[in-house]
């Protein structure tokens, strides 16, 4: 019998000063060495069987020092000694229990001891507790965890979960394969659409879609008021597609890419992508990508060698702008057609998050029905496809720039290219009405109670007001206005006017106005000379009550029209120069020495703390917060809301047959859709325009409801900008000649090394070098809080004036900084009174010319992208403004200011407000001295000379009441939002 015990070291856990009390000359790291040794030639005796080399490890004083730390642990005896042969190592730690440590034959037991010990020196102390665990959780975290036993094996739970676990991946498989099959099964009733986009000024998506009709020699379809080629392709298992043939108008493009399962880029193999092209891809990118398709024209003028390399420059642009690799056609012959309709028959489009959570419709008829009692209102029908999800008709739909209407009932129609699926209907049957009690009402405004107030009575300072307006009304009397000096009296009555408008825009705040004076409450800044000029009221008044779309027909002079051009430019120039001292000095204002600083800030408040100062959301609100909605939940509003559309064919499932057939219409049906109280005119208008797409969009309940909606949007950096204008206008010889007298043209001459020319965009990347400290944003490019802009949310169009907010996480007051400018390359957030909008929902921004800067470029600017964040009208936006004053003496922590104020009456007043420095300096004002406005203040520390010190003052603006909807031709011209084409005369000579 050989008596041996074989080690596996891994070592020990205990501390140094605890290891000392049972091992003599303790050495940690020694210890680890000759532990390490000690196995190693253990095992090495073992395999090679050299009985006498292990006789002498087991002598060695290393045993002594692992037999007394192994003992040391509870119920764990050391056993070196037993009888037995040990055919295989084994790694075991044994632990004893009291009877078994205690019992006469552990000696002879077969036992091989695994010794886990960790040598280290390090002091473990007990650990801080937890900052928001309860004293429960800290207790029940120092107990050790016990598990249950179970009954059943190791083996059977393994096998259990395995099975488990293959059918958890059989049923996610099985669901993927059903959603799948559920998105190409529209198509076999419905065409996949096609909108044709031409990037190049050289190309002809309506040429292009007659070549691949001219190739096929398929079935097709069209009609004369709606630009829509539907084919049917016998060879592809009788599948539609859909061509929508675009030309280069932005809107039209972005209308089409709304309903769009692919879209068609038209490039040209000779000219390269305009500027425009450039725009109608960021805004195609803003609004959401459908699955891209690329098409080459004019290949075959180049010669075969250059093929190549054109295929792989447009290759390249495409991937930079799309993730992903792109896919190139040529339909210069047959066969190309053919492997570009393969393609695009044999993918499954993509899924764009918003718009598949309403049902839409592209109307390939439109015709118009008048009612009984009038000829100018009747039913608008819509016929097409019912795609996104199922169609109710207790829903409201959308009509792109006619606003929201309600469905008079849906009836079926035969399909102009018949499938296997389809079948012939002989006559019209009604599939679809509305229920009354369930049918969403076009209430969009909540009716104010006037009466419904604090108070209840009018105040003297109003009955006042009411008098002197009562005498203006019978007299006629001449009021004085301060204006701009050599401003006529045609202008003062505008200036008049704007001042409703103007307030809480700028920081003069309001402006009131009586028949002697001017009061004192709020004032202009402005260093321009001021006078007074006699103006009608009966005129003012008539001016008050005109809309927007009122025009004065009445002719000026030469000279009046000189001077108004002058003031023009005046203005121009003071709002650029206001944009460039904000983004240097932000919110930073001077105190008047006029008007007390009491009086003129008197709206403004001092905060503790930004975050957490506490803020009554529903102080002191406007007459328009009376006429919004307010969810109580939004969030789960809306979780609620796209659960239920989500579950809507689960639904209509579990209905019985006849309530289905009265209320929704399933995805992929031919039907026509008769919508309420439409106008004729608008019906003329809808048709004059055969390339614009008609599109129906369903609204989800509530989004028909006016409230305030808060969205992100972020704008290019302002080296984007800057490449934008440089390239386009060496790109594009027409943008170049409109930036003759333009601004935008001084700004980019005023960079060094910057050549604007005509050339092709290489010369352009290689010989242009921007230096951005330099550059300075062009005034077209100049975005104000309350400027108007054109907002494309979803499938709806806004002109509205939104005021924008920093962007910043919410603290627990939902204060948030009021942005005066929107800054390139910021991203920040826009309020502005609009119907509700559920996220996802994509935002795209645009800019469009006025009057004065038609004249020098008519194309609309991009400003930015973004999305729907809440609809919220309790988000405070507050407007900040910054007195700051200059130390005049300083002595340890004490400093006299002065220049912040320039009376003691005024520093008394703002005495409680905190003060801050630019080096981040705390203090406050200990009291005043003299008579100039000169304080004493104590700060934390001692200050530096040259630091400026500051005081906070805040007050909540909100948007105006002006959104309306957009519409083309009516609120803008349509050429604005079309670009540059090639001549016909050039074209013949390409063909």
């Amino acid at each position: 019998m050989t008596t041996f015990l074989l080690f596996y070291f891994n070592i020990v856990v205990f501390s140094n000063r605890e290891i000392k009390k049972h091992v003599k000359d303790w050495n940690p790291a020694a210890f680890a060495v000759e532990a390490q040794q000690l196995y190693i030639d253990m095992n090495k005796a073992y395999l090679s069987d050299n009985k006498a080399k292990l006789a002498t490890l087991v002598t060695m004083p290393m045993f002594d020092k692992l037999k007394a730390l192994i003992e040391h642990q509870k119920n764990v005896k050391f056993v070196w000694k037993f009888e037995g042969e040990v055919e295989k190592p084994k790694l075991v730690y044994t632990r004893l229990s009291k009877a078994q440590f205690d019992a006469e034959d552990v000696n002879k037991t077969h036992m091989i001891v695994q010794c886990t010990v960790r040598v280290h020196t390090k002091q473990q102390n007990k650990p801080f507790k937890s900052k928001h665990a309860t004293k429960g959780q800290l207790n029940k975290s120092k107990k050790g965890k016990v598990e249950k036993l179970s009954n059943k094996s190791l083996k059977k739970i393994s096998t259990e979960k395995k099975v488990d676990r293959k059918n958890a991946a059989k049923v996610l498989q099985q669901k993927k394969r059903f959603e799948l099959v559920n998105k190409n099964r529209i198509f076999k009733q419905a065409p996949k659409i096609i909108a044709v986009v031409p990037l190049c000024d050289d190309v002809d998506s309506e040429k292009f879609v007659n070549k691949i009709l001219k190739f096929t020699q398929s079935s097709s379809t069209s009609n004369e008021f709606v630009n829509i080629e539907t084919i049917k392709l016998e060879r592809f298992n009788n599948q539609q597609v859909q061509f929508i043939p675009l030309k280069r108008n932005l809107l039209d493009i972005l209308d089409a890419i709304k309903v769009a399962d692919f879209c068609l880029f038209l490039l040209s193999a000779n000219n390269e992508v305009d500027s425009f092209g450039d725009l109608i891809i960021k805004s195609i990118k803003g609004q959401g990508v459908p699955s891209i398709v690329s098409a080459i024209e004019h290949l075959n003028t180049n010669l075969q060698k250059n093929h190549t390399l054109i295929k792989k420059s447009l290759q390249t642009y495409l991937e930079f702008h799309f993730a992903g690799e792109q896919k190139l056609f040529t339909i210069d012959q047959e066969q190309d057609c053919w492997a570009a309709l393969r393609y695009i028959t044999s993918q499954t489009p993509k899924v764009i998050a918003w718009r598949d959570n309403h049902s839409y419709l592209l109307a390939e008829k439109v015709e118009f029905h008048s009612s009984v009692e009038t000829e100018d209102v009747g039913s608008l029908k819509f016929t097409g496809y019912i795609r996104g999800k199922n169609l109710s008709a207790n829903s409201l739909v959308h009509i792109q720039g006619y606003g929201d209407f309600q469905i008079e009932k849906i009836s079926s129609a035969n399909a102009p290219l018949k499938n296997k699926t389809n079948t012939l209907i002989l006559e019209e049957k009604i599939l679809a009405v509305p229920d009354k009690e369930k049918q969403e009402s076009l209430l969009r405004e909540n009716e104010p109670d006037e009466m419904d107030g604090e108070q209840t009575w009018p105040t003297e300072e109003e009955l006042l007001e009411a008098e002197e307006r009562v005498k203006l009304l019978s007299q006629g009397k001449k009021r004085k206005v301060l204006v701009p000096k050599g401003t006529s009296s045609y202008q003062a009555s505008w200036i008049y006017n704007s001042d409703d408008e103007s307030v809480g825009e700028d920081e003069e705040g309001d402006v009131e106005m009586g028949d002697k004076e001017i009061s004192n409450e709020v004032f202009n800044n402005s260093d321009d000379e001021k006078e007074l000029v006699d103006i009608d009221a009966d005129e003012v008044l008539e001016g008050e009550s005109n809309s927007r779309d009122d025009e004065i027909n009445e002719e000026l002079d030469l000279e009046e029209e000189k001077e108004q051009y002058e003031n023009y430019l005046k203005a121009r120039k003071k709002k650029f120069e206001e944009a460039q001292e904000d983004l240097e000095f932000p919110d930073e204002i001077d105190t008047p020495m006029d008007i007390p600083a009491r009086v003129r800030f008197a709206r403004y408040r001092g905060l503790k703390s930004f975050r957490t100062s506490p803020w009554d959301p529903y102080e002191n609100l406007p007459i328009d917060y009376s006429r919004i909605f307010q969810f109580k939940n939004f969030s789960q509003t809306r979780k609620k809301i796209l659960k239920e559309i989500q579950n809507q064919e689960e639904f209509d499932e579990e209905e019985d047959e006849d309530s289905k057939l009265k209320n929704s219409i399933d995805v992929g049906f031919y039907c026509q859709i008769y919508i309420k109280n439409f106008t004729k005119a608008g019906f003329e208008n809808l048709k004059s325009n055969k390339f614009q797409p008609k599109l129906i969009f369903s609204l989800l309940p509530h989004e028909q409801k006016m409230s305030v909606l808060n969205f992100s949007i972020t704008r290019p950096s302002l080296s984007a900008i800057a490449e934008e204008l440089a390239i386009g206008a060496s790109k594009d010889e027409e943008i170049f000649s409109m930036l003759e007298n333009s601004s935008t043209k001084k700004s980019l001459n005023n960079v060094p090394n910057l050549v604007v020319n005509s050339g092709s965009l290489k010369d352009a990347q290689n010989n242009i070098s921007i230096k951005l400290k330099d550059f300075k944003l062009p005034l077209e490019y100049v975005v104000k809080s309350k400027d108007e802009v054109l907002i494309c949310s979803g499938f709806r169009r806004y002109l509205c004036r939104p005021i924008y907010s920093s962007n910043t996480r919410n603290g627990s007051n939902n204060v948030h900084k009021f942005e005066r400018f929107l800054q390139p390359g910021n991203t920040m957030t826009g309020s502005v009174y609009l119907p509700i909008h559920f996220s996802p929902n994509p935002i795209t921004v645009f800019k469009l010319p006025n009057a004065e800067e038609a004249k020098t470029s008519n194309k609309p600017i991009f400003i930015g992208t973004g999305s729907v964040l809440t609809n919220d009208p309790s988000r405070i936006v507050t407007k900040r403004i910054i007195l700051t004053g200059h130390p005049f003496k300083v002595h340890k922590r004490s400093a006299t200011i002065r220049y912040m104020f320039h009376d003691p009456a005024d520093v008394d007043w703002f005495k409680p407000v905190q003060l801050f420095t630019k080096f981040g300096k705390k203090g406050h004002i200990k009291e005043s001295l003299g008579t100039h406005g000169y304080m004493k203040c104590l700060f934390d520390v001692q200050l530096k000379q040259q630091d400026t010190v500051c005081m906070y003052l805040y007050k909540r603006v909100f948007p105006k009441w002006n959104s309306e909807l957009f519409l083309e031709g009516k609120d803008c011209a349509r050429n604005v939002f079309e670009g540059s084409c090639i001549d016909k005369e050039t074209e013949m000579e390409l063909d």
